[in-house]
């Protein structure tokens, strides 16, 4: 093979790899969205009754994995119908009685759209997301326990 014909193939090769899409950057893209949007939003919206304090309907809604499997109603979240996702039809019924959060404590138009646009992209989290921790299993909160002294030499 003559050298303009290998240095050209070198060159259609390394065009083609950078003309891929960086499927990986888009991927952590959703992460950091999910990371950086919609958990904060969950734990100052939701976290007080569906945290780890609370999970009212056995709904847990701190980690991505917990929010797929969803509680007593099923998966909070439906990737194949965005408005079908128990979460979203709560987060907007006008029903106060059907509305989370509870009372006075609304999400915004803005604070919906994070949340159905996080669905839409296709729910992505972290795969090694830690739940919350449970505030009452803090070393300050567990019983005294009887220990020897340690021996003076």
């Amino acid at each position: 093979m003559s050298r303009p014909a290998f240095t050209f193939g070198w060159l259609f090769v390394l065009c083609c790899i950078a003309a891929r899409p960086n499927i990986s950057a888009a991927f952590d893209e959703r992460i950091e969205f999910y990371v950086n949007r919609v958990k904060p939003l969950l734990q100052t919206k939701c976290y007080a009754c569906h945290g780890a304090l609370n999970q009212e309907a056995e709904l847990r809604l701190d980690t991505g994995a917990s929010i797929q499997k969803g509680g007593d109603s099923g998966p909070a979240i439906d990737l194949q119908d965005v408005e079908a996702s128990l979460l979203l039809q709560r987060i907007t019924a006008t029903d106060p009685d059907e509305r989370m959060p509870p009372e006075n404590d609304a999400l915004t138009t803005d604070q919906i759209e994070v949340i159905a646009n996080w669905i839409r992209e296709g729910g992505h989290a972290p795969e090694n997301e830690s739940p919350q921790v449970d505030p009452a299993k803090h070393w300050a909160f567990q019983p005294l326990g009887n220990c020897e002294p340690p021996d003076s030499a």
